[in-house]
């Protein structure tokens, strides 16, 4: 039996972590010592260690809550399905990061190219369709189409 100090290293967990993850129903509530020391066996630390595993590929706390109950619960043959519809769910996820994440990188791209040479704009930067943030140009084209369209200077309404 390890004290939680010990369990958490060996788990490669904080304390924080272990004490959150038994409060959150994930570990059972750890025998005390007479001194009031949580104690943890061998399953206590694989169960430590599948939670883990599961919270850096990025599951949801449920998910993980209902994975590791099955994981100590269930057969192989049945939590399989499951630890399989769960990563499928998360390819799908970083799937949808990963393109969000390509189209913010082109949009701070460009906005970054902008940036890089000198605006020839005279009118409010709020204005202006490249210096703005807004993203597009009123035409529905990106950047600055200011000096393009003979706007860089400010007119009066």
């Amino acid at each position: 039996m390890l004290k939680i100090g010990a369990a958490a290293r060996e788990a490669g967990l904080s304390v924080p972590s272990v004490r959150f993850y038994e409060s959150e129903g994930l570990l059972g509530e750890a025998p005390r010592t007479d001194g009031g020391y949580r104690l943890y066996g061998a399953a206590d630390i694989r169960r430590l260690k599948l939670i883990r595993r599961a919270r850096t590929l990025g599951l949801s706390l449920p998910d993980v809550r209902e994975l590791v109950r099955a994981a100590f619960e269930e057969s192989c043959r049945s939590f399989e399905p499951r630890l399989k519809q769960a990563i499928d769910g998360r390819v799908v996820d970083v799937r949808r990061q990963i393109e969000e994440l390509t189209l913010l990188q082109a949009q701070l791209t460009e906005l970054q190219s902008h940036l890089a040479g000198d605006c020839a704009c005279d009118h409010p930067a709020g204005e202006c369709s490249g210096c703005s943030l807004l993203g597009e140009a009123a035409d529905g084209t990106s950047g600055c189409t200011c000096a393009t369209n003979g706007a860089g200077s400010r007119s009066e309404p």
